[in-house]
């Protein structure tokens, strides 16, 4: 979810696998998606390369990710207001200047709002349609429902993802049954 969302703060837009994508746009395929995925996470969440070939996927992330102009901004106003916020308003009062700290915090934190967000929309919608779904817990970016087996297959013949407004993003979704009672 993460990288969505930071890519939607550039206006930018990828159908599908993010890792994939990466891994065959900036890297002409020479990078697996597990690689990819690791070096894109790491960026975002501001973790220090390992080597040096490292470091160079680093700063091509950040480069696509527009890193620095985001840290830049984030500190300014922090110095400015003594918080930044978040693309949903929420304010944060970190415990650091470090720009790579305060940008994950833009990101994690607007990650999370655009779930609950988002899955409250979802949830809303399918009562809405007289769903008897349940939501029974958030995991970061997954929500555990507990959903008549009949409507689960409907929903799943319609829905293909969750739009959020800020910053502009589809966040495809994946649907797993858990368990399944005979009901």
């Amino acid at each position: 979810m993460e990288p969505r969302i930071a890519l939607g703060m550039c206006e930018r837009y990828i159908e599908g696998d993010v890792y994939e994508y990466f891994s065959n746009d900036l890297f002409m395929g020479k990078k697996t998606r597990d690689e990819v995925k690791l070096a894109i996470l790491s960026t975002l969440y501001g973790s220090a390369p390992a080597s040096m070939e490292e470091k160079v996927m680093r700063e091509a992330i950040r480069e696509k990710f527009q890193i620095a102009s985001w840290e830049r901004k984030l500190k300014k106003e922090l110095e400015s207001c003594g918080h930044i916020t978040n693309l949903f308003g929420r304010k944060l009062v970190p415990k650091t200047d470090k720009r790579h700290v305060l940008y994950n915090n833009l990101i994690q934190s607007t990650a999370a709002d655009a779930s609950i967000l988002a899955f409250s929309d979802l949830v809303s919608s399918l009562r809405s349609k007289g769903s008897r779904v349940m939501p029974l817990f958030i995991i970061h970016d997954a929500l555990i429902v507990d959903i008549p087996k009949c409507e689960f297959q409907r929903f799943l013949k319609n829905k293909t993802g969750i739009k959020i407004e800020k910053p502009d993003v589809f966040l495809p979704l994946k649907s797993n049954i858990l368990s399944s009672p005979n009901i």
